[in-house]
Protein backbone atom coordinates (compact mmCIF):
# COMPACT_ATOMS: atom_id res chain seq x y z
CA UNK A 1 0.00 0.00 0.00
CA UNK A 2 1.38 3.39 -0.95
CA UNK A 3 1.45 6.47 1.21
CA UNK A 4 -1.06 8.06 -1.17
CA UNK A 5 -3.58 5.25 -0.49
CA UNK A 6 -2.98 5.58 3.25
CA UNK A 7 -3.53 9.33 3.00
CA UNK A 8 -6.82 8.80 1.12
CA UNK A 9 -8.01 6.30 3.74
CA UNK A 10 -7.08 8.69 6.51
CA UNK A 11 -8.95 11.60 4.91
CA UNK A 12 -11.95 9.36 4.24
CA UNK A 13 -11.96 8.29 7.90
CA UNK A 14 -11.82 11.93 9.04
CA UNK A 15 -14.69 12.84 6.73
CA UNK A 16 -16.73 9.89 8.02
CA UNK A 17 -15.95 10.86 11.62
CA UNK A 18 -17.13 14.43 10.95
CA UNK A 19 -20.27 13.12 9.28
CA UNK A 20 -21.00 10.82 12.24
CA UNK A 21 -20.35 13.67 14.65
CA UNK A 22 -22.75 15.87 12.70
CA UNK A 23 -25.43 13.17 12.76
CA UNK A 24 -24.99 12.68 16.50
CA UNK A 25 -25.20 16.42 17.17
CA UNK A 26 -28.38 16.75 15.09
CA UNK A 27 -29.94 13.68 16.76
CA UNK A 28 -28.93 14.97 20.20
CA UNK A 29 -30.45 18.39 19.51
CA UNK A 30 -33.68 16.78 18.32
CA UNK A 31 -33.88 14.47 21.36
CA UNK A 32 -33.20 17.38 23.71
CA UNK A 33 -35.88 19.47 21.97
CA UNK A 34 -38.48 16.70 22.20
CA UNK A 35 -37.77 15.84 25.85
CA UNK A 36 -37.65 19.48 26.91
CA UNK A 37 -40.97 20.14 25.18
CA UNK A 38 -42.55 17.06 26.74
CA UNK A 39 -41.45 17.89 30.28
CA UNK A 40 -42.37 21.56 29.88
CA UNK A 41 -45.87 20.57 28.77
CA UNK A 42 -46.39 18.57 31.95
CA UNK A 43 -45.01 21.28 34.20
CA UNK A 44 -46.77 24.16 32.41
CA UNK A 45 -50.15 22.45 32.37
CA UNK A 46 -49.94 21.12 35.89
CA UNK A 47 -47.88 23.92 37.46
CA UNK A 48 -46.35 21.21 39.63
CA UNK A 49 -45.44 17.55 39.47
CA UNK A 50 -48.03 16.71 42.16
CA UNK A 51 -50.88 17.84 39.94
CA UNK A 52 -49.47 15.80 37.07
CA UNK A 53 -49.13 12.69 39.25
CA UNK A 54 -52.69 13.11 40.59
CA UNK A 55 -54.06 13.58 37.07
CA UNK A 56 -52.35 10.40 35.87
CA UNK A 57 -54.35 8.33 38.35
CA UNK A 58 -57.69 9.99 37.62
CA UNK A 59 -60.30 7.47 36.42
CA UNK A 60 -60.98 9.45 33.23
CA UNK A 61 -57.28 9.51 32.33
CA UNK A 62 -56.91 5.79 33.05
CA UNK A 63 -60.03 5.08 30.94
CA UNK A 64 -58.66 7.10 28.04
CA UNK A 65 -55.31 5.36 28.39
CA UNK A 66 -57.03 1.94 28.36
CA UNK A 67 -59.00 2.85 25.21
CA UNK A 68 -55.85 4.12 23.49
CA UNK A 69 -53.64 1.15 24.34
CA UNK A 70 -56.21 -1.60 23.77
CA UNK A 71 -57.46 -0.10 20.51
CA UNK A 72 -53.85 0.30 19.31
CA UNK A 73 -53.19 -3.42 19.80
CA UNK A 74 -56.46 -4.44 18.14
CA UNK A 75 -55.99 -2.07 15.22
CA UNK A 76 -52.37 -3.18 14.80
CA UNK A 77 -53.49 -6.80 14.50
CA UNK A 78 -56.33 -5.86 12.13
CA UNK A 79 -54.03 -3.74 9.96
CA UNK A 80 -51.56 -6.59 9.62
CA UNK A 81 -54.37 -9.08 8.97
CA UNK A 82 -55.71 -7.04 6.06
CA UNK A 83 -52.34 -5.79 4.78
CA UNK A 84 -50.77 -9.22 4.25
CA UNK A 85 -53.33 -10.61 1.77
CA UNK A 86 -53.73 -7.24 0.06
CA UNK A 87 -49.96 -6.89 -0.33
CA UNK A 88 -49.70 -10.41 -1.68
CA UNK A 89 -52.35 -9.71 -4.32
CA UNK A 90 -50.76 -6.38 -5.28
CA UNK A 91 -47.32 -8.00 -5.56
CA UNK A 92 -48.05 -11.22 -7.43
CA UNK A 93 -51.04 -10.28 -9.62
CA UNK A 94 -51.26 -7.94 -12.58
CA UNK A 95 -54.57 -6.22 -13.34
CA UNK A 96 -55.94 -3.00 -14.76
CA UNK A 97 -55.98 -0.12 -12.32
CA UNK A 98 -53.41 -1.67 -9.99
CA UNK A 99 -51.39 1.56 -9.65
CA UNK A 100 -54.54 3.59 -9.03
CA UNK A 101 -55.68 1.10 -6.40
CA UNK A 102 -52.29 1.31 -4.65
CA UNK A 103 -52.53 5.10 -4.67
CA UNK A 104 -56.03 5.01 -3.21
CA UNK A 105 -55.07 2.47 -0.55
CA UNK A 106 -51.68 3.84 0.50
CA UNK A 107 -50.83 7.39 -0.54
CA UNK A 108 -54.28 8.98 -0.54
CA UNK A 109 -55.26 8.09 3.05
CA UNK A 110 -51.87 9.27 4.31
CA UNK A 111 -52.54 12.79 3.05
CA UNK A 112 -55.39 13.36 5.51
CA UNK A 113 -54.60 14.59 9.01
CA UNK A 114 -56.01 12.25 11.68
CA UNK A 115 -58.33 15.00 12.96
CA UNK A 116 -59.90 15.28 9.50
CA UNK A 117 -60.37 11.52 9.36
CA UNK A 118 -62.10 11.69 12.73
CA UNK A 119 -64.47 14.39 11.52
CA UNK A 120 -65.31 12.45 8.36
CA UNK A 121 -66.07 9.33 10.36
CA UNK A 122 -68.10 11.35 12.86
CA UNK A 123 -70.28 12.57 9.98
CA UNK A 124 -70.38 9.12 8.36
CA UNK A 125 -71.12 7.13 11.51
CA UNK A 126 -72.73 9.75 13.73
CA UNK A 127 -76.27 10.92 14.37
CA UNK A 128 -78.33 10.96 11.20
CA UNK A 129 -76.42 8.08 9.63
CA UNK A 130 -77.92 4.61 9.15
CA UNK A 131 -75.61 3.23 11.84
CA UNK A 132 -75.09 5.63 14.70
CA UNK A 133 -71.95 4.35 16.39
CA UNK A 134 -70.23 7.70 16.97
CA UNK A 135 -68.36 7.99 20.27
CA UNK A 136 -68.18 4.21 20.66
CA UNK A 137 -65.25 1.81 20.83
CA UNK A 138 -65.97 0.34 17.35
CA UNK A 139 -65.89 3.87 15.90
CA UNK A 140 -62.45 4.40 17.46
CA UNK A 141 -61.26 1.15 15.90
CA UNK A 142 -62.60 2.09 12.45
CA UNK A 143 -60.99 5.54 12.49
CA UNK A 144 -57.65 4.22 13.76
CA UNK A 145 -57.67 1.45 11.16
CA UNK A 146 -58.13 3.99 8.36
CA UNK A 147 -55.17 5.98 9.66
CA UNK A 148 -52.81 3.06 10.35
CA UNK A 149 -53.63 0.46 7.67
CA UNK A 150 -51.93 2.40 4.82
CA UNK A 151 -48.64 2.38 6.76
CA UNK A 152 -48.86 -1.36 7.39
CA UNK A 153 -49.86 -1.99 3.77
CA UNK A 154 -46.98 0.13 2.45
CA UNK A 155 -44.41 -1.62 4.66
CA UNK A 156 -45.63 -5.16 3.93
CA UNK A 157 -45.98 -4.44 0.21
CA UNK A 158 -42.32 -3.32 0.08
CA UNK A 159 -41.26 -6.52 1.84
CA UNK A 160 -43.27 -8.73 -0.53
CA UNK A 161 -41.70 -6.97 -3.51
CA UNK A 162 -38.22 -7.46 -2.05
CA UNK A 163 -38.97 -11.16 -1.66
CA UNK A 164 -40.26 -11.29 -5.23
CA UNK A 165 -37.06 -9.71 -6.60
CA UNK A 166 -34.84 -11.97 -4.47
CA UNK A 167 -36.73 -15.07 -5.49
CA UNK A 168 -36.36 -14.15 -9.18
CA UNK A 169 -32.60 -13.74 -8.73
CA UNK A 170 -32.36 -17.01 -6.83
CA UNK A 171 -34.45 -18.88 -9.43
CA UNK A 172 -31.86 -17.87 -12.04
CA UNK A 173 -29.11 -19.34 -9.86
CA UNK A 174 -31.10 -22.53 -9.23
CA UNK A 175 -31.88 -22.98 -12.94
CA UNK A 176 -28.18 -23.20 -13.84
CA UNK A 177 -28.14 -26.73 -12.50
CA UNK A 178 -25.06 -26.60 -10.30
CA UNK A 179 -26.06 -28.19 -6.95
CA UNK A 180 -23.74 -25.88 -5.00
CA UNK A 181 -25.28 -22.76 -6.63
CA UNK A 182 -28.77 -24.16 -6.03
CA UNK A 183 -28.08 -24.69 -2.34
CA UNK A 184 -26.63 -21.21 -1.93
CA UNK A 185 -29.54 -19.63 -3.83
CA UNK A 186 -32.14 -21.51 -1.78
CA UNK A 187 -30.38 -20.71 1.51
CA UNK A 188 -30.15 -17.01 0.70
CA UNK A 189 -33.85 -16.91 -0.18
CA UNK A 190 -34.90 -18.65 3.03
CA UNK A 191 -32.47 -16.94 5.40
CA UNK A 192 -32.88 -13.36 4.14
Amino acid sequence: MTTRDEGNKSSNRRALDKFNLGLRLMAGAFILFMLTSLFYLYVAVGNSWNLVANALFDSRILGALWISVSSAFIVGALAIAVAIPTSYILTYNEFRGKQLLETLLIEFPQTFPPATVGLVYLLMLGPGSPINIAYTYPAVLIAKLYVSAPFALSFILRRFREIQVRSRCNRRVVRRGDPADSAVGFASLVLN
